[in-house]
This record gives structure tokens, C-alpha cells and sequence, in this order.
């Protein structure tokens, strides 16, 4: 009973055994590797939002020249549905001078 008594308290106060060389350097390699892939995954996001803003920016460009030219041929048609309205007012106003009203 004394010897297993023992073999208990060893198994608990005793120091944990420390660990091989060759795990210590098998976790850094694994760590070291998965390092990398978020360094390298971490580049490509930041290029990526990159292209992205750029690409944001030259269709922000383009919007704004589609809004500049629809907004010029609008003023453009205004001026000509105005044109046509006074042309066609004048040449009612003439029907009615001809016929004498």
C-alpha cells in the first residue's frame, strides 16, 4: 500500500518530463508555416482592396461623365422642345392672322 501511495504523489508533484527538441522544432515549423500563409494571404487582401479602390474610383469617373453628358443632351432637348413650342405657337398665331381673327 506505501508503494502505491507513492506512485501517486510521484504521478502528481513530480515535474512534467520536458518536452524533445525535435517536437519544440516540428510545432515552430508548423507555426512558421501558417505565419506565412497569413502573411501571404494578408498581402494578397491588401492588393486586392487596392485593385479594388482603383477599379471604385475610375467607375466613380465614368458615372460622373454619364451623369455630364445625359445632363447636357437633356438641356439640349429642353432647348429644342422649346424652339419647336415657339415655332409652332408662331405658326398657329400666322393661321389665325391669315384668316383674319
Amino acid at each position: 500500500m506505501a508503494k502505491t501511495a507513492t506512485r501517486e504523489l510521484n504521478v502528481l508533484f513530480c515535474p512534467l518530463p520536458e518536452r524533445t527538441p525535435t517536437n519544440g522544432k516540428a510545432i515552430a515549423a508548423v507555426l512558421t508555416t501558417a505565419l506565412e500563409k497569413d502573411h501571404t494571404a494578408l498581402h494578397a487582401a491588401s492588393r486586392a482592396a487596392q485593385e479594388m479602390r482603383g477599379l471604385s474610383v475610375e467607375l466613380t469617373r465614368k458615372t460622373d461623365r454619364a451623369a455630364e453628358v445625359q445632363q447636357d443632351a437633356s438641356n439640349r432637348f429642353h432647348f429644342a422642345a422649346e424652339r419647336l413650342l415657339k415655332v409652332t405657337e408662331a405658326h398657329e398665331s400666322g393661321k389665325w392672322r391669315r384668316v383674319g381673327v
